[in-house]
């Protein structure tokens, strides 16, 4: 069964703007402030952990610093 595009619209507007849902934006924006910084530092820190194994890895007894492989 296939909605129209105006009936999806009129079903989405009642979502958004229906009194129990009204506060979504504001919870949604609380859920992207909390998860993309602590997105960004997983990430980096994943990053800088992969770069050190692959140092490691390829350099045996070099280690990462300032973003490239150092002898130790």
């Amino acid at each position: 069964m296939r909605r129209s595009p105006v009936c999806l619209r009129s079903w989405a507007s009642f979502l958004l703007f229906s009194s129990p849902l009204r506060k979504c934006p504001t919870t949604f924006s609380h859920i992207i402030n909390i998860v993309l910084p602590l997105w960004h530092i997983a990430h980096t820190a994943l990053q800088y952990f992969c770069n050190a194994f692959r140092c490691s890895e390829r350099y045996h007894g070099w280690r990462m610093e300032d973003g490239g492989c150092k002898p130790l």
